[in-house]
């Protein structure tokens, strides 16, 4: 493998650690703002107790229902908040990197 590939996939996956260690942050809070439990909120996005532990906690990538499923539970601003936060991973960290 090529130094510069080397580096692209450590990048990437960099990001895509931070996006998980992020999304699970939001999913939290998300969760205690409404005041459900772990279990109540994994029977929301379709998931086991533990599994939405595992997310919650950035250690386990979420399917595309269960993202599908936990975006339906959250409101414009909410959902606008967390894309934000998304594009501040992707995009504006690599603006930022090319200063």
């Amino acid at each position: 493998m090529n130094k510069v590939k080397q580096v692209l996939d450590s990048t990437s996956q960099n990001k895509l650690e931070q996006l998980r260690k992020e999304r699970g942050a939001f999913m939290a809070h998300t969760r205690k703002s409404r005041d459900l439990s772990q279990a109540e909120m994994a029977e929301e996005i379709d998931v086991s107790t533990r599994q939405y532990r595992d997310q919650e906690r950035g250690r386990r990538c979420c399917s595309e229902k269960s993202i599908l499923l936990f975006l339906c539970t959250l409101d414009d601003e909410e959902v606008s908040r967390l894309l934000n936060a998304v594009r501040g991973i992707f995009f504006y960290a690599k603006e930022d990197e090319d200063k």
